[in-house]
């Protein structure tokens, strides 16, 4: 039998299969499923045997509308009618009645299962190609993880895979979305990298990254949208707040990372918060509070130069209000205020008693309070009192449960550099009651 025959009687033979499965597999009794499945099983195996070729090399997103790339595609007619009980059932891959056989790239086979209430049956088109970065057709894609995924691949092309995805209903309207990291190289382990400025082992992968919903997948990095550098990086979860999620990713840069976070508008589309772009690191706190970590050149002052060095990384605060992102902007208030807090004197002993060991003199220059009960207070010190150099400091405060507490710094109580009232002014909230009216 040619080539081109035995591929094209395959190909109604799954689809003869595909139509017929899943209408009856309500009816089928568990010994019928079995024998469907190794009936197909060993259709498989008899084809890669006879024509020493893997499955996935004849389907690719050229080939005829009978193939089973297209066969995993529901009719518009089926599709409007079982739309309700797509987002019920399709939603999470991990909840299924149903079967699901993958074709893998290297012609093995996976069963297990799916979002579908029938069989499924899908090759994993990590091998196809593509005409551009962008995949927007009439179609619509199934609403679940693995239909996205098989999306997400048809546009990627061959040269490229998906290293890390993140699926979930974004903007909790009841469609679900996936973010996708994209790479063409392996992830690679730091062994004391840097994350949020606590050392740990983290995995870094770097690549594009992709968005995907039900009309298709889309480059979304952001110098460009056909961007092909691998420069974004993700080892987070996603950001809840309440029904709200977020996605925070960093961009690999020449001096400093930046932070990008991304959402999804109300109307579907992908969207980044209006602090991406300032940070260099961002986690989520016991308080549900993001603290994006601002990198700047202010630890010492050169008298000879006139001028500021040494990196810095001091943490700001913002929060979700249910529409956009606010950042806690800080008030200006004076030492004798922050001493009337009872225990302050102590703490700020211990905070003296560690700066002596490299200064002689010490001053204690800005206290900004924050609404969140967040305290900076910036320190700027000499060796002697006689040097024009000098050294930047801050140590860090919080009010909570009627006790106030230091939060401990990159090493010992204190971090390097100056706070300033708000990093983003546009966005920042400042305390509307007094802190003399709040702790007098």
């Amino acid at each position: 039998m040619k080539l081109a025959n035995l591929k094209a009687r395959i190909c109604n033979t799954f689809n003869h299969i595909k139509q017929r499965v899943p209408k009856n597999i309500s009816k089928m009794s568990k010994l019928d499923k079995i024998a469907a499945i190794g009936f197909m099983g060993s259709l498989i195996t008899i084809f890669v045997f006879v024509t020493g070729k893997n499955l996935p090399d004849f389907f690719r997103p050229t080939a005829p509308a009978t193939t089973l790339e297209d066969s995993t595609i529901e009719d518009e007619s089926d599709k409007n009618s079982d739309m309700d009980d797509e987002k019920n059932s399709d939603t999470n891959d991990d909840e299924s009645n149903g079967i699901n056989i993958d074709v893998n790239i290297d012609g093995t086979i996976d069963i297990d299962g799916d979002g579908d209430n029938g069989v499924n049956i899908v090759v994993n088109p990590a091998g196809a190609d593509t005409n551009g970065p962008d995949t927007k057709t009439s179609e619509k894609l199934t609403m679940s993880r693995s239909a996205y995924r098989e999306g997400l691949y048809r546009a990627i092309g061959s040269d490229m895979y998906m290293v890390a995805d993140y699926y979930a209903d974004f903007n909790h309207d009841g469609n679900y979305e996936l973010f996708a990291l994209v790479s063409t190289e392996d992830n690679y382990v730091l062994e004391t990298a840097t994350y949020a400025h606590r050392e740990e082992n983290v995995s870094f992968i770097l690549g594009q990254v992709w968005f995907v919903n039900q009309d298709g997948a889309r480059n979304i990095s952001l110098t460009d949208s056909h961007d092909t550098s691998l420069e974004y990086w993700a080892t987070f979860d996603i950001l809840m707040f309440g029904e709200d999620k977020f996605l925070p990713c960093i961009k690999e840069g020449f001096s400093k990372n930046i932070v990008y976070l991304w959402g999804v508008t109300p109307s579907g589309e992908p969207y980044q918060s209006d602090f991406s772009g300032y940070g260099s690191d961002i986690l989520l706190n016991n308080h549900n509070e993001i603290e994006l970590f601002y990198s700047n050149y202010d630890s010492y002052y050169v008298a000879e130069t006139g001028g500021l060095i040494g990196p810095t990384y001091n943490p700001y605060y913002f929060y979700w209000d249910g529409k956009s992102f606010k950042e806690y902007g800080g008030t200006l208030i004076s030492i004798d205020s922050l001493y009337s807090i009872n225990g302050s004197k102590r703490l700020l002993e211990q905070v003296y008693t560690e700066l002596k060991e490299s200064a002689g003199d010490i001053q204690m220059k800005e206290v900004y309070y924050r609404e969140n009960g967040v305290i900076n207070i910036n320190y700027q010190c000499r060796e002697n009192i006689s040097d024009d150099d000098y050294s930047n400091y801050n140590v860090t405060l919080r009010y909570e449960d009627g006790k106030l507490k230091i939060i401990p710094g990159e090493s010992g109580l204190l971090r390097k550099g100056l706070y300033h009232p708000a990093l983003i002014d546009l966005i920042a909230i400042f305390p509307e009651t007094s802190f003399e009216k709040l702790f007098g």
